[in-house]
């Protein structure tokens, strides 16, 4: 399912617009985004956490030599209980 599916499955589910449902869905990915940047998690009860994810600066091979890899940040999801049942 992509973006614009999704929005229409929203829209139908709720019934409201599809433009205000991809505004809700575009608020709330922004939302989480910024959240999660400064370092706090985003939990939604019975569907899972969004945290941030932090890797230390470490040495790496390249070809056979070896290399820098800087410090990142990614954004980790767990699953809650909800969802995972609901995939069984």
């Amino acid at each position: 399912m992509n973006k614009t599916e999704l929005v229409k499955e929203l829209a139908c589910r709720t019934g409201f617009t599809q433009k205000d449902s991809g505004k809700f869905l575009d608020a709330l990915t922004e939302t989480i985004g910024e959240v999660v940047s400064t370092g706090d998690d985003v939990a939604i009860l019975g569907f899972g956490a969004f945290y941030l994810k932090r890797r230390d600066a470490r040495k790496g091979l390249s070809f056979g030599k070896e290399c820098d890899i800087p410090a990142s940040k990614s954004v980790g999801f767990k699953a809650g209980k909800g969802l995972k049942d609901a995939v069984k």
